[in-house]
């Protein structure tokens, strides 16, 4: 029971941790972890080209892989507490962060900036 309270403890501390500093970069950003780096600061979407805009915008600026942290520590923590549960082998962990991430992903796209 005790690694099934620590893993989700840990989610969750790490989540808001980058929750966080998203929100530093968006409305505080010389206070935001490399306030100096271009890249992490900067919304760079108009330069890249379609993928680095859709499959691996986690890379596009800072705020985009923070937010790519936070959903990978909201995935992975979940994931594992049910592998455990399941008896899964560990080595499938991976492969459910990867699919989740991709359905995510694809819903993300049906449905950012549609009227439903």
């Amino acid at each position: 029971m005790m690694p099934i309270i620590v893993i989700l403890l840990v989610g969750e501390i790490l989540f808001r941790f980058f929750d966080a500093e998203q929100d530093t970069i968006m409305f505080r950003t010389p206070q935001s972890w490399f306030p100096k780096w271009r890249w992490y600061i900067e919304n760079n979407w108009g330069t890249k080209n379609w993928w680095l805009k859709v499959p691996f915008s986690m890379l596009l600026d800072g705020w985009h892989f923070i937010k790519f942290c936070a959903q990978m520590v909201r995935i992975v923590s979940p994931v594992t507490l049910a592998i455990m549960l399941l008896g899964f082998p560990l080595w499938f962990i991976p492969i459910a962060v990867i699919a989740l991430y991709g359905i995510g992903g694809i819903v993300f796209e049906l449905t950012y900036g549609s009227k439903i």
